[in-house]
Order: structure tokens, then sequence, then C-alpha cells
């Protein structure tokens, strides 16, 4: 796999988690009880851990669970993926100053 053909990989890997990520503020607005547009502007900023920590929130405020303990531990293996791939992907890349790319073509084996 050369550098392109990674960065569209990794870029459809984060697409999957920003999908993931984008229904949990959704079922956080849901729980609000703000309204769906006012529940979404309350996260609208907020990292995927924190949202989780709300949703729980919202879960014991109204006595309603909607996600299970073990989609819970699931969410959670899912959030640290996601933070690995985000924060520690291009680590030891070398950019070149003046195009802002790599500095050369690397091969990325399996």
């Amino acid at each position: 796999m050369n550098l392109s053909e990674f960065r569209i990989a990794h870029s459809t890997v984060m697409e999957h988690y920003q999908f993931i990520e984008m229904h949990l503020e959704g079922i956080y607005a849901a729980l609000s009880g703000r309204g769906f547009y006012e529940g979404l502007m309350d996260v609208e900023r907020y990292s995927i851990s924190k949202i989780i920590m709300m949703i729980q929130k919202q879960e014991k405020t109204h006595n309603q669970r909607v996600i299970s303990d073990s989609e819970y531990e699931d969410i959670k293996s899912i959030y640290q993926r996601r933070n690995f791939w985000t924060h520690n992907c291009y680590t030891d890349m070398a950019f070149d100053r003046k195009t802002g790319g790599p500095k050369k073509e690397i091969n990325i084996s399996n």
C-alpha cells in the first residue's frame, strides 16, 4: 500500500468513527429534553467520551437505559481505537516545510 492508498483507507476509517459519534450525539439530543436541535448544540464541541458521560447522566435522570453495559464497553473500545488512529497515525512522518506534504513517498507494509 502506498501513502495515497493509506490516506484513503485512513479517511474511510475516520468517516466511520465520525458516523458513530454523530449517532451518539443524536442519542444525547433525543434524551436531553431540550428539543433535538438544542440537544445537538449542547454537544457539538464535546469529545466522544464527554458525550458518552452525558448520555449516561440522561439515562439516570430519566431512569431509562438506551445503551446496555456491554454496548458501553464496545463504544469505549471504539473511541479508544478512534483516538489512536486520530492522534498517532502520522507521528513518524517527515513533512516538507515548504509544501506541507510528506518529504518522500513511504510504502506501508501490512
